[in-house]
């Protein structure tokens, strides 16, 4: 068992190890130093400060090819932000263009500069600010009305924060009042959208998260041997899971397909009273059973994710392998004999047998609800069938059996199987990335 344990752990962090070093891209261009536009799949980052180097791929597995500001013009993504190679006190790097015309404003992190026809790029600040024509500011406001002094409509706000969104509208305001051709292009993305964007491209296909789930259900039990009637049972089942899962996209027609690995820990608590009769001979059955388990489960599903902007409902269909780790607890019988005799039978292991290995099939339904465009919660139902590969007696018969079984047997009688008719579903919720 523990062997196979360690393989299952194994093979589980092989999955995701590789998960970590994968790019994100989007649908964006390259301008490269030749003035060629090539379109494609852009390494997308997130943050203000702007990489010095840059991923492209002219399709999904097509080889990458790494750009420096040296190699470049202007980068870019589709409907989205533009980036351009500019040459800053001495030295070419990648900022962010927040609008281009006869003023420009550009940024990279917490710093930021503007540019204006017949004016060198400047670098502004809160305060102190020199241009090379030799005249001086005291603010970043005084910088802004003197560049926008020819267009009389432009009023600079005294309140205008110091950031290059806000003095990105003042600039586009400038050009649009001055009849000026101008592209404006920092934009802030609907996160659904985005998202939909960057599966379409194959650009977020793995995700890796952590998920628990929890169960209280009664159940019903039949029992396999026809000669048994009158039942009478309570049954009730108590189990808490917790572990991760690994989900990546298999299908490059579809963003919708994907493939999800699990590895999950998880306690049990379980308690029967059975209660049947035989008429011949004729004996009355008592069965309690209590017992509490730790298990080690790895479910692999396909799941149908169907995109609707931040709800994503989704459909699994799959297996799960379990193993029994431990279990502890006491299983009686009582046999009441037509003499009024009563024997008690502990149910030992070598006659107590509930599977130690089993594969149960799983179908769920669910939805995930995005936070950002790359992190999300989820939370669904799932309900479970086992493929029981033994059978009544010593013949092994691989069969579907009902959601839960085990078996039992005493003194001179044959095999006993209950099964668990009623359905064991399960609720989860978990919380994920997208890599």
């Amino acid at each position: 068992m523990g062997k196979r344990i360690f393989v299952l752990i194994f093979i589980f962090i092989s999955l995701i190890s590789n998960v970590f070093g994968q790019k994100i891209f989007r649908d964006g261009y390259v301008v490269n130093i030749k003035g060629d536009t090539l379109g494609g799949l852009v390494h997308y980052f997130e943050g203000s400060k702007v990489p010095q180097k840059i991923v492209f791929k002219r399709f999904d597995i097509a080889t990458p090819r790494v750009y420096t500001p040296l190699d470049l013009v202007a980068f870019g993504y589709k409907n989205g932000n533009h980036f351009e190679s500019q040459i800053i006190n001495g030295d070419r790097i990648l900022v962010e263009c927040f609008v281009k015309g006869e003023i420009s404003l550009y940024a990279n992190g917490n710093r930021i500069y503007v540019e204006k026809e017949g004016l060198d790029l400047i670098e502004i600040s809160k305060d102190n600010i020199n241009i090379e024509s030799g005249k001086n500011f005291s603010s970043f406001l005084d910088l802004l009305r003197y560049l926008t002094s020819d267009v009389k409509d432009i009023v600079v706000p005294t309140d205008l924060p110091f950031d290059p969104t806000s003095i990105s509208n003042l600039i586009a305001e400038y050009n649009k009042a001055g009849n000026k051709p101008y592209l404006s292009y920092h934009r802030k993305f609907d996160e659904g959208l985005l998202n939909e964007s960057l599966y379409s491209t194959r650009s977020r296909n793995q995700s890796i998260g952590f998920t628990t789930g929890i169960k209280r259900a009664n159940a019903s039990y039949g029992v396999n041997e026809r000669s048994f009637t009158g039942f009478d049972h309570k049954s009730v089942s108590n189990s808490i899971s917790l572990g991760a899962f690994y989900n990546y996209q298999i299908s490059r027609t579809t963003s919708n397909l994907a493939l999800q690995i699990e590895l999950l820990f998880s306690k049990n608590s379980f308690m029967v009273y059975q209660m049947f009769e035989k008429s011949f001979p004729k004996e009355t059955f008592y069965l309690d059973v209590l017992t509490n388990q730790t298990r080690i489960s790895t479910p692999v599903t396909l799941v149908y994710t169907y995109p609707l902007g931040k709800v994503q409902p989704y459909a699994n269909f799959g297996f799960s392998y379990n193993i029994l780790l431990k279990e502890k607890g006491t299983e009686y019988l009582d046999v009441l004999k037509s003499t009024n005799d009563i024997y008690t039978y502990l149910v030992d292991e070598t006659s107590y047998n509930r599977g130690r290995d089993r594969i149960r099939f799983i179908l769920g339904i669910g939805a995930k609800y995005r936070i950002t465009h790359n992190a999300f919660v989820v939370a669904g139902l799932n309900t479970e069938t086992i493929l029981s590969f033994a059978g009544l007696g010593l013949a092994p018969s691989p069969r579907i059996t009902a959601t839960d079984s085990f078996k039992f047997k005493y003194v001179h009688s044959p095999t006993v199987e209950l099964s668990r008719k009623s359905p064991i579903i399960t609720l989860r919720i978990g919380f994920g990335l997208d890599l």
